[in-house]
């Protein structure tokens, strides 16, 4: 009746004003910025009703975006002009253009650092060049937390990481972690050949930290290793594959092979990077030099390995499981432990890293990362090549140490991760051995000891020379029982 066509023209007219509107607000947000509701209300004059409902039906052509996306948006209480919190309206490639101009001007206003300032800031980042360094359990589980997943001779560990980081360091602090369980040891990258049946546990082979809980990203998927080791290896392999974690005494008792094939067999598995034990001490005779050199019997040999060996709790194949893990979330794990361990991260950090993703994987998750406003991308460090990413607070950290001119020597191994010598500076390059240490002065190179050679690289006087070349001849170990580390020489300049 009449009733009917009244409404059909109303609801002719509604639709009609309501396709109008979307066309008004879709003109006025393609040359605009973001935009409240409140102000496309004054801008248009429409009723709040239509532009509600022409904003939904831009959102539903996926031709806006909602969102906060100017700080006057946020609520902020320390400022009385940006306490609306309301919605923003933003065009979709207009606002894609605007945050790439964003990205593009933040990088712009960073001035890059020279690579000896950088250096510099490493040192204190990693706690290396620190005036008060923290000791006890806590402090080792922060280092492990900073280096997990970096392999670094097994010998190093307890010679110079460790010691040069934290204030008094014995081993019964690592030991404590990895007993209770908190803290695991092992080879991470294998063997780089299949026939390891001449492998032994020594000072030289590569070993990692990693805090169990991190212990699925940090090695990754599970790959079938498929080496050849001696018989009396494999049937020890053989056994804690079947009956799980064993101390010694289980292994020798439950096979037929001799004690001293055993410990060989273990030593072998262990160098292969295959088994890990409960405790680092059940292969700290093994990469101590000092001991050896100390235990010039064979027969005293023989038995503290026998001990350590019991010491170190039960063996058990490594990783303990198989592992699978989501291929996204492996490479964001990782790309924020480079970031923790480096505060900057580029290509060439990769070269000191054997067990993290290639560069080309990594780069995509720092893109994304840097997209969503949680890290910074440019150049942060001068000389050195490709897209480099920071944490944001890290670019006052990188200026404070180019304004801050050092006058202390601070001394690592050639195996410490702070070691960017030659990497990213045009300084030689010292082999990372735990047998080489450099003294740095100011980011900058000022000595080395290679084997038993030492060069210096800057105009040092005879007594600044003589205590160079005594702090270089010992690790830090060394130099920390004779609270020497790290002394201002006066007149230094």
């Amino acid at each position: 009746g009449e009733w009917d066509r009244d409404f059909e023209i109303d609801m002719l007219d509604y639709f009609k004003g309501q396709t109008a509107s979307v066309e008004i607000i879709r003109g006025r947000l393609d040359v605009t910025g973001p935009l409240t509701m409140t102000l496309l209300k004054e801008q248009t004059g429409l009723d709040e009703t239509l532009i509600k409902s022409a904003l939904e039906a831009l959102e539903g052509e996926g031709y806006v975006l909602r969102g906060h996306f100017s700080s006057s948006s946020f609520q902020d209480a320390n400022g009385p002009e940006k306490t609306s919190g309301e919605l923003e309206w933003c065009e979709r490639r207009l606002l894609a253009r605007i945050h790439r101009l964003t990205i593009k001007g933040l990088r712009a206003l960073i001035q890059p650092v020279s690579p000896h300032d950088y250096i510099k800031f490493l040192l204190r980042w990693q706690g290396v060049d620190r005036a008060s360094k923290p000791d006890g359990v806590n402090a080792v589980l922060q280092v492990v937390q900073q280096l997990e997943g970096l392999e670094i001779s097994a010998s190093a560990w307890e010679a110079d990481i460790f010691p040069n980081r934290i204030q008094n360091y014995g081993p019964g602090l690592i030991d404590e972690l990895c007993l209770y369980g908190q803290v695991l040891w092992s080879r991470l990258s294998g063997a780089s050949k299949e026939d390891v049946s001449n492998f032994a546990m020594n000072r030289a082979v590569p070993v990692s930290f990693i805090l169990r809980e991190d212990l699925e990203w940090i090695v990754g998927e599970t790959e079938k290793r498929d080496y050849q080791f001696s018989p009396h290896a494999q049937d020890v392999y053989d056994i804690l594959k079947e009956k799980g974690a064993m101390f010694i005494e289980d292994i020798r008792s439950t096979s037929d092979i001799l004690p001293s094939q055993v410990e060989d067999g273990l030593s072998q598995l262990a160098a292969a990077g295959m088994i890990n034990a409960d405790g680092f001490d059940a292969i700290r005779t093994l990469v101590d030099p000092t001991r050896k050199k100390q235990d010039k019997s064979k027969r005293r040999r023989q038995r503290a390995k026998h001990i350590a060996y019991k010491r170190g709790g039960r063996w058990s194949v490594f990783p303990p499981f198989e592992i699978e893990i989501e291929s996204k979330q492996y490479l964001t794990d990782w790309a924020w432990q480079l970031m923790d361990r480096y505060g900057v991260v580029f290509r060439d950090l990769l070269s000191k890293e054997q067990n993290a993703p290639p560069w080309y994987q990594l780069i995509r998750i720092y893109r994304r990362l840097e997209a969503r406003g949680e890290i910074r991308g440019g150049r942060f460090i001068s000389s050195v090549g490709g897209e480099q990413f920071a944490l944001p607070d890290m670019i006052e950290k990188l200026r404070g140490c180019r304004d801050d001119k050092a006058r202390n020597f601070v001394f690592i191994s050639a195996t410490d991760p702070c070691n960017l010598i030659g990497v990213i500076s045009k300084d030689i390059r010292v082999p990372a051995s735990s047998k080489n240490n450099l003294c740095i002065k100011n980011g900058r190179l000022a000595a080395t000891k290679v084997g038993d050679e030492i060069n210096y690289y800057i105009e040092l006087s005879i007594e600044e020379k003589d205590y160079i070349r005594r702090h270089l001849t010992m690790n830090a170990l060394a130099r920390q029982r004779q609270n020497d580390l790290q002394v201002e020489i006066p007149g230094l300049h």
